[in-house]
């Protein structure tokens, strides 16, 4: 038996590429900076490995992500990488004639 909540969630999400623009454009707002510490993150890096990679403190890098989840509408590095990886996403399309592979 499923609980309501894994009956709300679908199997295959469904491409967005609206929303996928949309967070792409709000990559482009990100500063140098914000963009090297989210290449980091994206990485896997810990804030601790991050600061010591940029010669920066703990704390900002914490500042920095925290400008980084406000600009790109999250609330977490979980969400902000996931969210990154769905741009990446593209529906795969079969144009006619060609053979499937």
């Amino acid at each position: 038996m499923t609980s309501n909540v894994e009956q709300n969630i679908p199997l295959y999400p469904k491409y967005d590429e609206c929303a996928s623009q949309e967070y792409a454009g709000r990559l482009n707002q990100l500063t140098a900076r914000e963009r090297e510490i989210f290449s980091h993150l994206l990485i896997g890096l810990s804030n601790q490995e991050i600061a010591t990679k940029l010669c920066l403190t703990v704390k900002t890098v914490k500042n920095h992500l925290t400008a980084i989840y406000t600009k790109l509408c999250v609330k977490s590095r979980s969400e902000a990488i996931a969210e990154y990886y769905k741009t990446l996403q593209r529906p795969q399309i079969q144009h006619p004639g060609t053979p499937s592979t």
